[in-house]
């Protein structure tokens, strides 16, 4: 992941802008997990709560992790115009 810069955020805003409603909206994918865990969804909060940090790369910068992101978007079916001169 590129160090986040100002377009790279504007990017990433508009991408969850048009993602978030299907995961958070009503009947959303937040709503359907919690309907398939149904009485274990507290023992699987409880589980993921106490889970240890996950640890992260350092940002990598470079025109390779641009054409790699690029190419993400592109198979993902976003507007590669998101990055604008990213």
């Amino acid at each position: 992941m590129p160090t986040p810069t100002a377009p790279l955020v504007a990017a990433i805003r508009a991408i969850l802008k048009a993602h978030n409603p299907i995961e958070e909206d009503p009947g959303g994918i937040y709503d359907q997990c919690e309907e398939l865990a149904g009485a274990e969804a507290d023992q699987i909060l409880r589980r993921l709560e106490n889970y240890s940090e996950v640890k992260v790369a350092q940002h990598v910068d470079g025109s390779f992790v641009m054409e790699a992101t690029r190419r993400a978007l592109a198979r993902a079916g976003y507007d590669l115009e998101l990055l604008g001169k990213v």
